[in-house]
């Protein structure tokens, strides 16, 4: 018998492999810091014409550009050479308000060096993850709060996801992956598309669900229930949603912010607010996920909370 997905030996699944310099400029240039983003733009600028094979990955690009803060032996001396870090607090100052993490600091280094040793780890490229285990801390918000206070600044967690996937060893991951879920991708696709292939089903099932929400008051209120939640555990996505917002004309953040506040839109409005959100996932396809399991615990909470 035929597969449900045979009819889409077409359909391919974008892997590493397509996360280049050029690629990431066009799509992902948001995201880069503003010293790496000024190197990427040189770069281009110099290969433009030439085939990507020419082009660094943008791991290398990060290494180049911070390498000179690796070889700094002091704060001061970080902060002459990116006057971003001048604000970077010798751990020191604050140790007392931090009595367990510098107990745990002193049994990886002097507690004076730390903050110059942990600026540099963030900014060579490792995951919060690595740093968290070498300095063996209990979790992430111990790191986060410890920069806070140190003013030491972060990469955006998705830089960090780019620069993983635009080298090899990245590349293969990914695309080992997305090999192993083809399959599932392509049935799920199919499925989606049996459904409502038509404008008139569409109709028909919007309808549908309307008079559904019309004759169940309570469902409706559930559902918004639980898209509030959902939306309170994605602190993530808002802080990219906000991000993202900020670029877009003065009338989507107009209509953006009359949605957030219930007022009602026309169908041209909410085609205008659709149309963002389209764009927004599109370039943040990696934040589908987290909401997605935000979705169904917040789903599972709404629902304990009612019994």
């Amino acid at each position: 018998m035929q597969s449900i997905h045979s009819s889409n030996p077409s359909i391919t699944f974008g892997a590493a492999k397509d996360i280049n310099l050029r690629y990431i400029m066009k799509n992902r240039s948001h995201l880069l810091p503003v010293r790496v983003r000024g190197a990427v733009e040189n770069i281009l600028s110099e290969t433009d014409g030439q085939p990507l094979s020419v082009l660094p990955t943008l791991r290398e690009v990060h290494q180049q550009t911070y390498a000179p803060l690796m070889s700094a032996e002091t704060l001061s001396e970080a902060g002459t050479l990116y006057p971003e870090f001048s604000g970077v607090i010798d751990f020191t100052q604050i140790a007392a308000r931090f009595s367990r993490s510098a107990k745990i600091i002193a049994g990886i280094l002097p507690p004076e060096a730390f903050s110059l040793d942990c600026l540099k780890k963030i900014w060579s490229g490792m995951t919060q993850e690595e740093i968290v285990k070498y300095y063996g801390f209990s979790c992430r918000d111990v790191l986060s709060k410890l920069c806070k206070t140190l003013n030491i600044p972060k990469p955006q967690g998705n830089y960090l996801t780019l620069l993983k996937t635009s080298e090899e060893e990245g590349n293969r991951k990914v695309a080992e992956a997305t090999r192993r879920h083809l399959d599932v991708c392509l049935e799920n696709l199919a499925f989606a598309n049996l459904a409502n292939k038509t404008p008139e089903a569409r109709a028909k099932q919007a309808e549908s669900m309307k008079r559904f929400y019309e004759e169940h008051p309570e469902m409706r209120a559930e559902v918004a229930e639980i898209s509030t939640e959902t939306w309170r555990l994605c602190t993530q996505i808002r802080r990219a949603l906000a991000d993202f917002l900020s670029d877009e004309s003065s009338y989507i953040q107009i209509l953006s912010g009359m949605q957030r506040h219930g007022r009602s839109l026309n169908d041209k409005e909410i085609r205008s607010v659709k149309g963002f959100y389209k764009r927004f996932w599109e370039a943040f396809p990696e934040l589908k996920e987290i909401y997605s399991k935000a979705r169904l615990k917040a789903a599972s909470d709404v629902k304990n909370r009612k019994k």
